[in-house]
């Protein structure tokens, strides 16, 4: 067996027993919920998350098992509070954690506006005003990417302010938050947007920019923390812009870049040169105390920058072909000149989610779109092609690992990638032709040698 696989773990109880019941089942949560329990002097809020994953399909093995769950912290921590979230729950959740004696528990409401239509937040507001349930606020997303999207460098300063401010005018009117979380999800670099989310949650009114420099000022100073200043805010303003709905991917108005590519540009540049000239300020004493010098929040921010710097000059590249579309460029020359300039930005040492480097990305469907309205060939660069299949073979192989047995599967539960169907069977038939994975059927595939990564 592999370290991080506990295979000895079950979550399907037997015929005619329920989850909680079963024996097998309830060796693997007491063996698991025993190590939690020993973080509980640690702990002043334990949050249940436990409709995610999902392995148990009857609720009321949730909420006795998220009862044991408290009774082993409680025993350690007499004073642990309790929360749950309600990702993945349905209308009547608030009516059964009532009815199953949860009344006491913080209920965490979701954070991201796009997953409320007009209406229902408050509507949600509404009806635990009146059952009597206390409400908070788990910040999904709105700080950061996960790792499984489009995780990258963000500054969401005015992101948050609007969205806060949204919030405290309108649905917090009607039931009050008790609590507020925020994550984090790319660590070092996360540091702008979480330092505005905890000033903007104790007042909305501040001026993002002022938070921003505030921050800036206090760890490097006012030699070179206007220099800083300048870069966070340009990668606010082309990655996050003033709100959620230029931020969020899944939304029209979802965008990489300002309106201005000449403009992205310059700043990328002067960025980047101010932070290779940049020198430590020796008299200067940081505001604010840092695990790490502050020459690593610059090292760690410059490739977020050269990435920026590269799509801006791709979208001038891309402006002048257009020009020339309109001007009655076509044909093999237009396919040739939209093919010169792809050139994918690279990921460099940042941290990339599953969804790829959020410029590349944007990229690859910029040139698609063109190429694709003019009726000329694309050719991709190979590399990236080889790329994108190391990384898909990998996912098979570590979902063949999981399984004792042989894994078929059919290509688009491979998809973690957001590709579009067409790219992830390209993906496919090269892995095909290169013999990793062997066809069965007109949709149905296995890792060739799989028994190589049975369980």
């Amino acid at each position: 067996s592999y370290g991080w696989l506990d295979t000895e773990v079950s979550y399907k109880p037997s015929s005619g027993m329920s989850a909680f019941g079963d024996p097998n089942v309830r060796r693997g949560f007491e063996k698991y919920y025993d190590y939690y329990a020993t973080l509980a002097p640690l702990v002043d809020r334990l949050i249940g998350h436990f409709y995610d994953p999902g392995h148990l399909t009857d609720r009321r093995d949730v909420f006795r098992y998220m009862r044991l769950l408290e009774s082993k912290f409680r025993a350690k921590n007499p004073h642990v509070k309790m929360a749950i979230d309600s990702w993945g729950t349905s209308h009547d959740y608030m009516q059964a954690l009532i009815d199953n004696g949860f009344a006491d528990y913080l209920l965490l409401e979701m954070s991201m506006p796009s997953l409320y239509k007009p209406g229902q937040r408050e509507q949600l507001h509404s009806e635990a005003k009146r059952l009597g349930l206390k409400l908070g606020v788990w910040g999904w997303y709105t700080t950061e990417y996960e790792t499984d999207q489009l995780a990258s460098m963000y500054v969401n300063a005015q992101v948050l302010q609007h969205f806060y401010r949204s919030m405290r005018d309108g649905t917090l009117k009607t039931h009050p938050v008790q609590y507020w979380s925020e994550m984090e999800a790319d660590h070092i670099n996360n540091i702008y947007s979480m330092y505005a989310a905890g000033q903007l949650l104790w007042n909305p009114d501040r001026s993002s920019d002022e938070i921003l420099s505030e921050l800036t000022m206090g760890i490097w100073g006012l030699a070179n923390g206007p220099k800083v200043l300048e870069a966070v805010k340009l990668i606010q303003d082309v990655r996050s812009g003033p709100s959620w709905d230029t931020y969020w991917w899944t939304m029209p108005n979802y965008r990489l870049g300002t309106a201005n590519a000449a403009s992205d540009l310059r700043r990328a540049e002067s960025a980047i040169k101010n932070f290779s000239a940049m020198k430590p300020d020796p008299s200067f004493v940081s505001k604010f105390p840092l695990p790490y010098p502050a020459a690593t929040l610059i090292e760690m921010m410059l490739p977020h920058l050269e990435q920026i710097r590269r799509f801006a000059q791709f979208r001038l590249e891309l402006d002048g072909i257009q020009g020339a579309i309109r001007r009655g460029l076509g044909g093999d020359e237009l396919s040739k000149r939209l093919s010169a300039i792809w050139q994918p930005i690279p990921e460099y040492n940042t941290w990339v989610g599953t969804f790829g480097q959020p410029e590349a990305r944007m990229q690859e469907s910029l040139l698609r779109k063109v190429a694709n309205e003019a009726h000329v060939p694309l050719v991709e660069p190979a590399w990236a092609r080889v790329r994108d299949c190391d990384r898909l073979l990998q996912k098979i192989q570590h979902l063949q690992l999981r399984e004792g047995n042989e894994l078929r599967f059919k290509a688009a539960a491979m998809n973690e990638f957001h590709w579009t169907p067409q790219k992830l069977q390209d993906r496919m038939n090269k892995l095909l032709a290169d013999g990793t994975v062997e066809k069965l059927g007109p949709d149905e595939y296995r890792l060739s040698g799989w028994r190589q990564f049975a369980r």
